[in-house]
């Protein structure tokens, strides 16, 4: 419509384009002669006026307005675009599907969030899932790698969300991303697909902007059109306190993201960070499992035929821990049993953070498998640990 306005009045246009410029370049001129210039402009017929006061209208509204009409479908990236409540076992808390924008191109990328029931002013827990956009969580939905499902959502994530695993008081918020290219609408844009430690890391930061946008009420603005949020999120969690939690690959999407943040000085928006089983070298990865390099780095990660070196580097934080925040406590958890991550990745990495943090800790449990799964009682120590951990650093 305002492409036809513009084309049927190009000539009207550059009339008023002319009064315009004299108005605010020749006041002398302006004020001698506007009687010349304004009125022939706008009397001459009734169909030219209309026309002149659309065209008018398309050249001025977006000033006056902020550009309302023509950036009212502009995202940010955090924003919330749709919030679904899933049905969950766990009584304790509430579980959300959620879907959010993020990246230049305005990515629509899938998540959840998990709140305590009945909680106020929570700190909240970014958790970095593992896996890459080929892996789906089993029926059980226990595993660490792959796409997160709803069994996912209440059963581990829920673990995290509950104090100990258990207490709704001094629980915390749980936030996680599906990271790009997933679900019917992945992949149907270049940006939109798994780079492994790439653009996809941008998901997780976004998410600090959704957890914002959460307390301040902002979200009610940016859901799609007829969405209504089955909750008020407002007051539930507090954005000023944060941490981040990340297994296996989210590891190292957790290292990624604390080194973004320390690059553009926002490094105090995370307060501490856990990393279970990370990826820290995938040198060392692909040597211990061939199959990795075609399987997975090689489609996922961009330019890897052409500089595999420097894309694998750029992923494994033991070749740059000095550029990791100083001031942020970072919790390490492997078993030494691990056959997907070996220990000696951690222990490297332990080392590395005794050189270049204030405060770290590690913590190997012997004869642990990759999921602490390889026993009744690992899997409760692991979210002992991890829920001691965030008690002490983010209160």
């Amino acid at each position: 419509m305002l492409l036809g306005i513009v084309s049927e009045c190009t000539e009207i246009r550059l009339s008023i384009a002319r009064v315009l410029k004299y108005a605010t370049s020749n006041d002398q001129f302006w004020m001698e002669d506007r009687k010349k210039m304004v009125m022939p402009a706008f009397v001459a017929s009734r169909r030219v006026f209309l026309c002149q006061f659309k065209a008018l209208a398309f050249l001025l509204t977006p000033m006056l307005l902020g550009g309302l009409f023509l950036n009212e479908t502009r995202a940010e990236d955090g924003d919330l675009k749709s919030i679904t409540q899933i049905n969950c076992p766990n009584q304790n808390v509430e579980v959300f599907k959620i879907q959010y924008k993020s990246g230049e191109d305005q990515l629509r990328i899938h998540g959840y969030l998990v709140i305590p029931k009945g909680i106020g002013n929570a700190p909240c827990v970014i958790y970095n899932r593992g896996g890459n956009n080929k892996d789906d969580y089993n029926s059980t939905g226990d595993d660490d790698f792959g796409h997160m499902n709803d069994q996912f959502a209440c059963n581990v994530l829920a673990d995290v969300a509950l104090r100990n695993g258990e207490d709704i008081q001094g629980g915390f918020v749980v936030i996680a991303s599906q990271y790009r290219g997933f679900g019917q609408d992945g992949g149907q844009h270049p940006t939109d697909v798994d780079e492994f430690g790439g653009r996809d890391v941008e998901d997780v930061l976004n998410l600090i902007k959704l957890l914002d946008n959460f307390e301040s009420g902002a979200y009610r603005r940016t859901v799609d059109r007829g969405v209504n949020p089955p909750v008020n999120l407002a007051g539930s969690i507090d954005p000023s306190r944060i941490a981040m939690f990340g297994w296996s690959r989210g590891g190292m999407m957790t290292y990624l993201a604390l080194r973004r943040l320390r690059e553009r000085s926002q490094q105090h928006k995370i307060k501490t960070a856990i990393v279970g089983a990370g990826l820290a070298d995938l040198f060392d990865s692909e040597m211990r499992r061939p199959g990795l390099a075609t399987g997975v780095h090689q489609p996922l990660i961009p330019c890897y035929d052409d500089n595999r070196h420097q894309v694998l580097k750029d992923r494994s934080a033991v070749f740059w821990a000095d550029q990791l925040p100083r001031d942020i406590p970072i919790l390490l958890l492997h078993g030494t049993a691990d056959s997907a991550v070996d220990i000696s990745q951690a222990r490297r990495m332990y080392v590395e953070l005794h050189r270049h943090t204030r405060e770290h800790a590690a913590i190997f449990v012997e004869g642990v498998d990759h999921g602490f799964r390889n026993g009744q009682m690992f899997r409760p120590l692991r979210t002992l640990m991890v829920s001691k951990w965030l008690q002490t650093h983010l209160r």
